[in-house]
């Protein structure tokens, strides 16, 4: 028998300690390196935005169905803000392989194209 088991959200807070020089009165801060933990300045960890994204991507599933998943099986709160936010984030991350991939098929002596029909909106494309 195989089963999946709605996990309940993990939220880890970092304490950042701030400290003051008693000689320069500087203050100094810790430097904190969280790529591969956090998706770019946002609180989602990299997983929750991989989720998000393969939902909306993978899925096509609307927002609001984006939303109401993490809040139904593991108790996550998430605002449609958020969400765009995060896939925004995802789509800003794969510029870089995009360009790469747009410049190797420009450079290409052929190119295959799929004429595979998709719907959308109702509507063959």
């Amino acid at each position: 028998m195989l089963e999946i088991a709605p996990q309940p959200l993990v939220v880890t807070e970092h304490v950042y300690l701030e400290r003051c020089c008693r000689d320069c009165h500087r203050r100094s801060t810790p430097t904190v390196a969280l790529a591969g933990v956090v998706a770019g300045q946002s609180r989602l960890g990299v997983g929750l935005v991989s989720l998000i994204a393969v939902l909306r991507e993978e899925l096509h599933l609307p927002i609001a169905a984006i939303r109401r998943y993490p809040l139904r099986v593991h108790g996550c709160t998430l605002s449609d803000g958020r969400i765009i936010g995060a896939l925004g984030h995802v789509a800003q991350a794969g510029q870089t392989g995009l360009a790469r991939i747009l410049g190797a098929i420009r450079v290409s002596a052929v190119v295959y194209v799929d004429e595979t029909g998709w719907r959308e909106a109702g509507s063959n494309g």
